[in-house]
């Protein structure tokens, strides 16, 4: 079995715009950092210090085993029309972790366990569709997107799917109408 990659590899999968940008730093930031030395031991102490915590295990500790899973495409749609740029998240029931994608302008995604994992652990999950959040504009400034689905798809989701090992097509028809009650 192939081995899961660590925190530092999914860290991507865990902001919904994998290519939002990190807030710019302060112009002045150099002037309120310390200047170090090498002319003194508290200068070489420093970058002895963050050469250790750069090589101390981490990032490069041991590595779990990937569970076995399953390739997932599919399309989603709100009103019979394509989706696009909505995050999908399938959490399973069982164990494992959570697979992300989002939608293009067609409305297709592809899930992603880890970096180089695609796909989802095979079995039941629960799926969360969410078309809004916060993050960033290419520019750097702060966006926040309205959310335009129900609940019912993502915080009080009632969405569900079955990945089997190999290739899955799971489409999802939204419908932005109130699910009418039973009398």
């Amino acid at each position: 079995m192939p081995a899961e990659p660590d925190v530092c590899d999914d860290l991507h999968l865990m902001t919904r715009d994998p290519t939002a940008s990190f807030p710019p730093l302060p112009q002045n930031l150099h002037a309120r950092l310390p200047r170090l030395s090498l002319r003194r031991p508290a200068g070489w102490l420093a970058i002895a210090g963050m050469l250790l915590a750069a090589s101390a295990p981490g990032c490069s500790g041991k590595r779990r085993e990937v569970p076995p899973l399953g390739e997932v495409t599919g399309v989603v749609s709100l009103d019979g029309r394509p989706l696009p740029r909505a995050a999908v998240a399938f959490v399973p029931y069982e164990r494992g972790n959570g697979s992300y994608g989002t939608t293009d302008e067609a409305g297709r995604y592809t899930l992603q366990y880890a970096v180089h994992h695609p796909g989802a652990v095979v079995g039941r999950h629960r799926v969360e569709i969410r078309t809004g959040g916060e993050g960033r504009d290419k520019d750097g400034n702060f966006v926040e997107t309205p959310e335009q689905l129900p609940a019912k798809y993502h915080a009080k989701s009632q969405l569900e799917a079955t990945v089997a090992a190999g290739p899955n097509e799971l489409n999802f028809d939204l419908t932005s109408r109130p699910t009418p009650k039973p009398r």
